[in-house]
């Protein structure tokens, strides 16, 4: 049984932050779905993990299909969480990568409902 209403979805899911968030709205929302690098068992109760690279394009459009099988063809909301930080303060390529190109759909590529 698919839960009822468009799904929110989480990116950095995994995070203290993220968690958190995906617990808070399960509260209200009955599909509440998180993107992290590494889905750990356990999501908060009713919510969905699913592990995607939100620097691959081909991982990022595997986990928006999964999402469309399972919990319907609309999102409702992306609450964008996933960063890249370090407490060693060096500038990092991976800064770029996943914190700044992780937020932008790959050139020429429309975003569209899944």
């Amino acid at each position: 049984m698919r839960p009822d209403g468009d799904i929110i979805l989480i990116t950095g899911a995994n995070g203290r932050i993220g968690t958190a968030v995906m617990r808070e709205l399960r509260k209200t929302f009955s599909n509440v779905v998180g993107f992290d690098l590494q889905s750990p068992p356990d999501p908060p109760g009713g919510c969905t993990r699913i592990p995607v690279d939100i620097t691959s394009d081909s991982s990022m459009s595997e986990g928006l299909r999964i999402p469309g099988a399972h919990h319907g063809d609309s999102i409702a909301s992306v609450i964008h969480l996933a960063a890249y930080y370090d407490f060693i303060g060096k500038p990092s390529p991976m800064y770029d990568k996943v914190t700044v190109n992780g937020t932008r759909l790959p050139a020429g590529r429309p975003a569209r409902r899944i």
